[in-house]
């Protein structure tokens, strides 16, 4: 199965686990009502679905994506939902996005694509958000730290804290700066102000199989 395909596969298997937080979030973001909308690095489309719900029928979302089977995939799910209407998808890379200045109310991105994967720095990711979206508008981005992902294997659990903090997007090839603990430097490096972080925490449990908890 090609790469592409495979993450496909784990998007759709991992995004459902996530409801209850991103619905968490969404709700507490408070997003527009009638506002239009991006969602940056939109995957299969699973979250703008629940963008797109949060601003009504007169709103609008833009999902962004670079791989073309996610939006193909994206499209589905809207049309599945009857939101084709109100979500479209851009194909667009996450260094330049393909829109013009000032044409959103508001940017969302949920696990920004490149971070790891293009290696792309999130201050970039920022940039572009704040320059497609109107002043007094608000760029949000959604990181996530796992803390404790094996409840039950006490091996598995020290190994994971002891190395990456619980999974943390970061890597021995990334700069200090990039580790989401900088977030809010990224935020002021894009331009903006009143910057501020936010806490949401949610139990998310996989079912694990006795194959997956040996030690490592």
């Amino acid at each position: 199965m090609p790469d592409t395909e495979k993450s496909l596969r784990r998007l759709e298997l991992s995004n459902v686990l996530r409801v209850p937080v991103i619905l968490n979030v969404i709700d507490t973001i408070k997003l527009p009502p009638g506002g239009k909308g991006l969602d940056a690095g939109c995957g299969n489309g699973f979250f703008a679905l629940m963008l797109a719900e949060a601003v009504g029928h007169s709103g609008h979302v833009n999902g962004l994506d670079i791989e073309e089977l996610f939006l193909t995939r994206g499209s589905a799910l809207a049309s599945q939902a009857e939101l084709a209407e109100r979500i479209s998808f851009v194909r667009g890379d996450v260094k330049k996005f393909p829109f013009k200045d000032n044409a959103f109310d508001w940017a969302v991105s949920i696990d920004p694509i490149g971070y790891v994967i293009l290696q792309v720095h999130p201050a970039v990711l920022l940039k572009q958000s704040a320059r497609v979206v109107k002043s007094g508008g608000m760029v949000y981005i959604l990181m996530w730290s796992l803390q404790i992902m094996f409840l039950g294997y006490p091996t598995l659990e020290a190994r994971l804290n002891a190395t990456t903090l619980g999974v943390a997007p970061f890597d021995e090839k990334m700069k200090p700066d990039s580790h989401y603990m900088h977030a809010l430097g990224w935020l002021k490096q894009a331009g903006l102000s009143e910057a501020k972080a936010q806490t949401f925490v949610g139990d998310i449990n996989p079912p694990i199989s006795k194959e997956n908890s040996k030690p490592w």
